[in-house]
């Protein structure tokens, strides 16, 4: 009987042999012992076993660094919704306006590739001095390990636009979110009421716009989102109006709406069912928020 080799690739060829193994870390893994189910073809006789190969030499997490920047932290990868490994990275952070920074791949297995200052502007070169600059502020760095080049976006403004807001859609206007720190913008906002809704934009220009990934509380750029084939929305708070606190953390690509954020206010209550009355600390947004979502 013919063994059967559908949904497996040929490995290795040799003389007197062939080796098979169900594979997809090509593209979707890191660095890392990978489970691999193998088939040995010698002298028409199948063996076949599961055995962990060290999958080495892939793309691994790239890192920001340097004197000029917020912290040294990790870029996050730009990728769909399985995790694909590509060579496209980018960090939401702020600049100092003096000093340098760099970056660095990290290969696993405490090797790593660092890349400065190639030969043209906006290139990236492996052991190149580290990149000086006096940009201040929010920005966003993007870095693209293919073509070896960078971009930085200083970020001037990150408002909410939409039916939410009192400035409704148009997008060189909305509601501003202050730049926390980390990535990580917030505000305590005044929202409309009925079926609201919103996005966050960028600079006020509508090619920076990010909208959630349908069903999540996960944000992405709508440019990048569709180009992965992403499903894409507005977000819907489905609350009546009044004051809330929204926050979007590009670190990690998520939002959130809550109930402002405001000192607790004490409420003594009596009644023959309470013992001798007692006192208990709510905030009063919280209890607005609950008797009115």
């Amino acid at each position: 009987m013919e063994p059967d080799f559908s949904g497996l690739h040929p490995v290795l060829l040799c003389q007197d042999f062939v080796i098979f193994a169900e594979s997809e870390y090509n593209s979707k893994k890191r660095n890392k012992l990978q489970a691999l189910f193998v088939s040995i073809v010698y002298d028409e006789k199948t063996l076949s076993d599961e055995i962990e190969i060290n999958i080495s030499g892939q793309l691994g997490s790239a890192h920001f660094t340097g004197t000029a920047v917020e912290e040294d932290a990790e870029m996050q990868m730009i990728t769909d919704l399985q995790g694909t490994i590509t060579n496209l990275f980018e960090i939401y952070t702020s600049l100092k306006g003096t000093g340098s920074f760099s970056f660095y791949r990290d290969l696993g297995n405490d090797k790593k590739v660092v890349y400065g200052k190639g030969k043209a502007e906006g290139s990236l070169m492996e052991n190149g001095e580290p990149i000086q600059t006096d940009i201040t502020g929010p920005v966003r760095i993007s870095i693209d390990l293919t073509d070896n080049t960078y971009e930085i976006l200083p970020i001037t403004s990150l408002n909410i636009v939409g039916t939410s807001t009192s400035t409704g859609a148009d997008v060189t206007k909305g509601l501003p979110l202050e730049y926390q720190g980390k990535g990580i913008w917030a505000a305590r906002l005044t929202l409309n009421g009925g079926d609201p809704k919103f996005n966050f934009i960028i600079n006020k220009d509508a090619t920076e716009c990010l909208k959630r990934i349908k069903g999540t509380n996960r944000v992405v750029k709508q440019s990048q989102g569709e180009s992965y084939g992403m499903s894409l929305e507005d977000i819907r708070t489905n609350m009546n109006g009044g004051e809330f606190y929204v926050e979007v953390n590009l670190r990690k690509y998520t939002y959130a709406v809550s109930c402002g954020e405001t000192e607790a206010l004490k409420i003594s209550y009596m009644g023959s069912s309470v013992a001798n009355g007692s006192e208990h600390w709510i905030c009063m947004d919280m209890l607005i928020c609950i008797l009115n979502c």
